[in-house]
């Protein structure tokens, strides 16, 4: 294959050799994408379109979450299996609905689809790196079943393509626990358009004050990032001061951090608890 070598003398990003165009290609589709993640912050700054809180981890001690609480904001997916449904069959949303109320509680949780996509990459970064990461839509998740596709492949023959088809990639789509569709976002949609449509959908599947729950679950984060700050403190104390009353007081510490983790989880169960 000949070799193409390109520099890119404004910023040096890359010099030498390269094997491929395709390589090239994903450079320039990179530099695109983040300038065009910057210009949408800029722009929600701009307009005042900062109610969400995107999730960063700011290694305990910043203004972003610790690895603790992090780990409670990802999104649980699950892929949308259409494959024991036969192309063109006589289908509805509602046999989704009840399929997935059985490996839930009886009554079945309200579910999302969402269609990413591989071709608008633009509006796929957007919708991963704001939309479904600010904080009221993580935690939201956790009452609702999360369904992933590939939207290109969500044709007019698919099954389910009546209730999650539409003109625009990525897609969100929100049913109830019944299967009763709430919303359908495509493109770009902020957080907040998203999470209002999940409280809707949450309140007619007899999920009570939605807001509520997360910000209690947010008091919980909050906790945990604490515990995490004061155990990288307690860390470095210990590689610092081997003393026999600076041991003593650490073993207390931690013992008291295990009871806060306790009644941190119990609590967790409880908001959980619909």
């Amino acid at each position: 294959m000949r070799t193409v070598i390109v520099s890119v003398l404004a910023n040096n990003k890359i010099g030498g050799n390269i094997e491929s165009i395709w390589r090239i290609k994903n450079y320039i589709k990179q530099e695109i994408i983040m300038k065009n993640k910057f210009l949408f912050v800029y722009a929600a700054i701009i307009t005042g379109l900062t109610a969400f809180s995107p999730i960063t981890d700011a290694g305990c001690g910043g203004a972003g979450r610790c690895s603790a609480s992090l780990a409670k904001l990802r999104i649980d997916w699950q892929p949308l299996a259409s494959t024991s449904v036969e192309t063109g069959a006589n289908v509805d949303i509602k046999d989704l609905s009840r399929s997935l109320g059985m490996m839930e509680q009886p009554e079945g949780k309200p579910f999302i689809v969402f269609l990413s996509s591989n071709e608008n990459i633009n509006e796929q970064t957007v919708v991963e790196q704001t939309t479904l990461k600010d904080e009221r839509v993580s935690l939201g998740s956790k009452f609702f079943t999360m369904l992933e596709a590939e939207g290109e492949t969500i044709t007019k023959t698919h099954p389910y393509y009546k209730w999650i088809g539409g003109r625009k990639l990525p897609r969100v789509i929100v049913f109830t626990n019944e299967g009763d569709r709430v919303g359908k976002l495509e493109g770009q949609p902020s957080p907040s358009k998203l999470y209002a449509i999940m409280k809707k959908a949450a309140a007619k599947s007899r999920i009570k004050n939605l807001d509520r729950k997360i910000k209690d679950y947010q008091k919980i984060l909050t906790s945990l990032d604490k515990i995490s700050t004061l155990k990288q403190a307690l860390a470095s104390k210990e590689s610092r001061d081997d003393s026999r009353s600076a041991v003593k007081e650490i073993a207390k510490k931690r013992k008291a951090i295990e009871q806060d983790e306790l009644e941190l989880r119990e609590a967790e169960e409880k908001i959980l608890s619909i």
